[in-house]
């Protein structure tokens, strides 16, 4: 259980980083977030996260059922299908190739760490932005979670760049 929660925080951390404070409650509507350290809450208007030691750790009614991380990143799975997938990455890209007036380039594949049944929903970000623009593409038809990130520059560069995913879709 305690392997869930710390990859269960450390996605939510990754999702929203330094945004929200904790707020942790049992079934009876107890706030228990003086008591336990269990990740941060969602955004307002959304379900907040409860604990109820019999039970295990619940999202809108729905348990956790697995979590884990591999070379790819971290997943964690809920009874409901839904499933949230995220990882950090480094990587060398060249945005050497000519376009106009600006050059483009890509990083290598990504592969998410379970696959999903059909597309999720993702969102992607660069920690370090030299180029004027990004965009990612290329989920292939099968929802197994490739995509493709491309960045733009004014002048040729060669960087290495941290860029962030956050896949929300169904693993069943």
């Amino acid at each position: 259980m305690a392997n869930i929660i710390a990859n269960l925080k450390q996605g939510l951390n990754n999702l929203f980083p330094k945004t929200f404070t904790k707020c942790v409650y049992d079934e009876a509507g107890n706030r228990l977030d003086n008591k336990l350290s269990v990740g941060q809450a969602m955004p307002e208007g959304l379900p907040e996260g409860v604990i109820n030691a019999a039970d295990g750790f619940y999202v809108s009614g729905s348990p956790i059922i697995d979590s884990g991380n591999n070379e790819n990143g971290n997943w964690v799975k809920f009874s409901d299908g839904t499933m949230i997938c995220s990882n950090k990455i480094s990587a060398s890209v060249d945005a050497t190739i000519p376009c106009g007036n600006i050059y483009f380039g890509y990083a290598p594949v990504i592969s998410f760490p379970q696959p999903f049944i059909s597309n999720p929903v993702v969102t992607m970000g660069l920690e370090d932005n030299d180029f004027i623009s990004i965009a990612f593409y290329g989920l292939n038809e099968s929802g197994t979670g490739q995509y493709r990130l491309y960045v733009y520059s004014p002048n040729s560069l060669t960087k290495t760049i941290s860029y962030y995913y956050i896949a929300i879709g169904r693993w069943k």
